[in-house]
């Protein structure tokens, strides 16, 4: 993992995995399928982030922001609970320990 705050990239951490062929979850691509079956059809870009938040359990869960040129901004990660990809208007700040 690798930290980037303002113009410093900072190594974080690291894990060893085996058998794992992609360890980010969802992919790109699923994410683009759950996003675009949503209906949003504008060109939008998109990238991984994280922050403590409701929707993400770790920064080792990163989520993808999806934006576009007016300045709308959605979000795509995978939910533990529900045990599916969902799409959230925004970032839920963490409530409680845990």
């Amino acid at each position: 993992m690798i930290i980037i705050k303002d113009d410093t990239a900072m190594f974080g951490a690291c894990a060893a995995l085996e058998n794992v062929t992609s360890i980010i979850m969802p992919s790109l691509e699923e994410a683009k399928k759950v996003f675009y079956d949503e209906g949003y059809e504008d060109q939008w870009s998109f990238r991984l982030v994280w922050k403590p938040c409701e929707q993400t359990m770790s920064k080792f869960m990163p989520i993808w922001e999806f934006s576009n040129d007016i300045n709308e901004t959605k979000y795509v990660g995978y939910n533990q609970f529900r045990q599916q990809v969902m799409v959230y208007d925004e970032l839920t700040a963490k409530k409680g320990m845990g």
